[in-house]
Formats: structure tokens, C-alpha cells, sequence
């Protein structure tokens, strides 16, 4: 259903004493602490999070004794998978005929 227009414009004003000014002002600067202070509580919990995985993980590796670097542990992982690549194609019938069950002999074990 169409409006119309309005014959007149009504101005409404709240005007603000210097108390009630203050008032408002004591308001939204505890508002703005309470948010920050909000905020730094999430940041923190974040950060206690990623700091106790970390903690974990540096225990396991403390516990089980194993410093090795991250290049260590990349050109094992990299040697590991060139000798199975390597084993596959140039011994398939070997490597076949052990999944299938005809062949005992494993031809990934290391010798």
C-alpha cells in the first residue's frame, strides 16, 4: 500500500548537562576497556594453545630421544621412498608375486 509523503517535519533534540555528559563518557570508556581487555583474554588463549602443542611435541621428542632435523628427516623419508619406487619398477614379478602370496621373501625388507 503506497505512503505518502509527509506534510511536516518533527525535529526531537535530547540535550545533555555536563553530569549526564560525563556520565556517558565514564560509560563508553568502560565499554572500550571491557573489549580490549576481552580481546587480549582470546589472543592469549590462543597463544596458550599453540605454546602447549608445542610442548607436547617437544616432550614426545625429548622422551623419545630423536633430535633429528628436519632435513634429516626429509632425505630419510625421500631415501625411503626412492628405494620402494625402485624395488616396484625394476622387480615387479618379485614384488607381485609377494602380494599375491606366492612368494615368501618380502622384497621391501631390509637386509
Amino acid at each position: 500500500m503506497p505512503r505518502t509523503a509527509p506534510s511536516q517535519t518533527i525535529e526531537h533534540r535530547i540535550s545533555l548537562s555536563n553530569f549526564e555528559r560525563q556520565q556517558l563518557d565514564s560509560l563508553a570508556k568502560s565499554y572500550t576497556f571491557e573489549k580490549r581487555v576481552e580481546n587480549v583474554g582470546r589472543i592469549m588463549q590462543g597463544v596458550g594453545i599453540v605454546g602447549a602443542g608445542l610442548g607436547v611435541y617437544l616432550g614426545a621428542k625429548y622422551v623419545a630421544g630423536t633430535w633429528a632435523t628436519i632435513e634429516e628427516k626429509y632425505d630419510a623419508v625421500e631415501s625411503n621412498v626412492q628405494r620402494a619406487w625402485r624395488q616396484v619398477i625394476t622387480d615387479p614379478a618379485k614384488y607381485w608375486l609377494y602380494v599375491f602370496g606366492l612368494r615368501d621373501e618380502d622384497p621391501y625388507k631390509q637386509q
